[in-house]
């Protein structure tokens, strides 16, 4: 460890650090698997009952001394033994006596993983002071230490009030020759390190742009890392795949980020690809954090003949805003998004006696969509209501222009029967205010787009959001994956005559219920309820329990 790593004079996380810092980036991220749970789990009880509140409390005596905070709790022990006091009573004793004003810690980092994003921007010296400029990003302004030092010791230390946005504190140069300043305390952890150190008397402190590692890991205080990471997949069309990727994803949360990959298939022995690139951005008013993103994919989905092999390429640029998640239970999360889609795929030409190969010219989707989430975190009723509002315009097969404005409301939410075990329900309502091909005789195709389906698979997702591996088969094991979407039916229902397909209406209700059984045997039972508005030419006489369906199973 090296004062040029930036760890040693002012302390490494611990372990109970690291957990909170990654915690702290969980609740700031949209993305899968990073995102706000639905239910108050073991690590939220953790955190805010212990690990925050004790780490504030060691802010405290850093910034006021042990005998104070000693003082502190000793007339909070005189006052209230054999008592039941409530956290505003404690409050009220330690400002008067301390002196101060405790809002930044009553009112907000109490009930929230630190998120703290500081930086210090500009040193200058004025006389026998330095004018430092820092910038603390985010809605809450935490108090922060900043310290002198020569090598590894320790000149001087300095607690400034916390504020949001940016600001400037003068310090005065101690004796000895400053070798680096520093903000990082050890106790309260920072979303991006690399800008936390500054040496104000060398061009050496900005951080260094490449630090390239293998895999994954920490992003060291000086350094901006990189890493390479093998890479495989597989797919129907382009076989098994093996590449690389560049990232700069590490153990935890960082502000902006981007992975790039690039797949060789050894079936079609066309190099596919991956992209993500995003930017967040912390707002003082409003919803904490805007996301700006671009998210970039190409394979291939259709084989015709072994050896005519149809490709897309999708870029999806989007923006979403979102509130702070917060430890507390039954909060609330709210996000939403502006998403758009730009899709560009190979079509088979046709000549006199039939496929003559791919076309050159790429047929483009345009399509533009607003998503809105509200999630509750909650013990006994986790729930969570998502609306989709969607508009393509595009041209059928005989170039006439259609186009369509569909819209789906999907709500969800969990009942608990017995520890850690829940019966959820799921519901779905999906139409289409408007849409030039309500009536037309197919669903799904290139001529009629955007139809809703009571079972999700790989021939409706016309946005090539979603990963299969047989996006476009009919038959085999391959042709069977479904996901949770829209009518969320467990049953792989196919294409043939757009059973279960829509372009008007669809409704449905999904239940499963998590069975009591050990946890390494993940068995559910489920029955799902739907009705699908057929108004095709054929489907003109279908009666009303013609289009309710139903399916029941583990």
């Amino acid at each position: 460890q090296s004062v040029r790593h930036g760890r040693s004079a002012f302390g490494s996380l611990d372990m109970e650090g690291w957990l909170l810092l990654g915690e702290a980036g969980k609740r700031l991220l949209p993305i899968p698997g990073h995102g706000i749970r639905d239910v108050y789990a073991e690590i939220d009880y953790q955190l805010g009952a212990y690990t925050i509140p004790t780490r504030n409390v060691q802010v405290l005596e850093d910034m006021y001394g042990t005998d104070a905070i000693d003082r502190a709790f000793q007339a909070y022990y005189s006052e209230w033994k054999f008592r039941h006091p409530g956290p505003e009573d404690l409050r009220r004793v330690f400002e008067s006596s301390l002196q101060t004003d405790l809002s930044w810690l009553f009112d907000q980092a109490i009930h929230q993983p630190f998120s703290r994003d500081i930086s210090i921007r500009s040193v200058r010296m004025r006389g026998d002071s330095l004018n430092v400029s820092i910038c603390q990003k985010g809605t809450t302004g935490l108090p922060f230490r900043i310290r002198q030092l020569d090598g590894e010791t320790v000149l001087s230390s300095h607690w400034s009030p916390g504020f949001t946005g940016r600001d400037t504190t003068l310090l005065l140069a101690p004796e000895g020759s400053v070798d680096l300043l520093s903000v990082r305390d050890g106790l309260i952890p920072d979303l991006r390190q690399i800008n936390d150190l500054y040496r104000p008397f060398s061009n050496w402190h900005r951080p260094k742009l490449l630090g390239l590692g293998f895999g994954g890991g920490v992003t060291r205080a000086q350094t901006i890392r990189h890493y390479l990471l093998p890479v495989v997949g597989y797919n129907v069309y382009d076989g098994f795949q093996a590449g690389l990727a560049l990232h700069n994803q590490g153990i935890y949360y960082q502000p902006s980020g981007y992975f790039l990959s690039g797949l060789y298939g050894f079936r079609s022995g066309q190099l596919g690809y991956t992209g993500a690139l995003y930017r967040d951005i912390y707002l003082k008013e409003g919803p904490s954090l805007v996301r700006l993103g671009l998210k970039a994919r190409s394979a291939s989905y259709f084989t015709l003949l072994d050896d005519l092999r149809l490709r897309y390429h999708r870029f999806n640029p989007y923006v979403e805003w979102q509130t702070r998640a917060e430890i507390r239970r039954g909060e609330t999360h709210w996000k939403a998004g502006l998403y758009g889609w730009l899709n560009g795929r190979e079509t088979i030409r046709f000549g006199d006696t039939g496929p003559a190969g791919v076309d050159d010219a790429l047929d483009w989707d345009r399509i533009i969509a607003f998503r809105s989430t509200v999630t509750r975190r909650d013990v006994l009723l986790p729930w969570m209501i998502h609306l989709d509002v969607e508009y393509q315009p595009y041209r059928d097969a005989l170039s006439i222009s259609q186009a369509y404005l569909k819209t789906g409301l999907e709500a969800r939410i969990a009942f608990p029967y017995m520890a850690k075990r829940y019966i959820r329900m799921r519901s779905y309502l999906g139409g289409f205010p408007y849409n030039t091909r309500r009536e037309a005789g197919n669903v799904s195709n290139p001529s009629t787009r955007g139809s809703l389906a009571l079972s999700f698979q790989g021939l409706n997702d016309y946005r090539f959001e979603e990963t299969f591996i047989g996006r476009s088969e009919q038959t085999g094991t391959s042709s069977r994956q479904i996901l949770l979407r829209e009518g969320g039916f467990k049953t792989a229902l196919g294409s043939a005559f757009g059973a279960g397909q829509s372009n008007n209406l669809i409704a449905s209700v999904n239940l499963v219920g998590e069975l009591p059984l050990p946890n390494w045997l993940p068995v559910q039972i489920y029955t799902d309820l739907g009705y699908w508005s057929d108004r095709t030419f054929l489907g003109r006489d279908k009666t009303f329990a013609d289009q309710v369906w139903w399916d029941l199973g583990l």
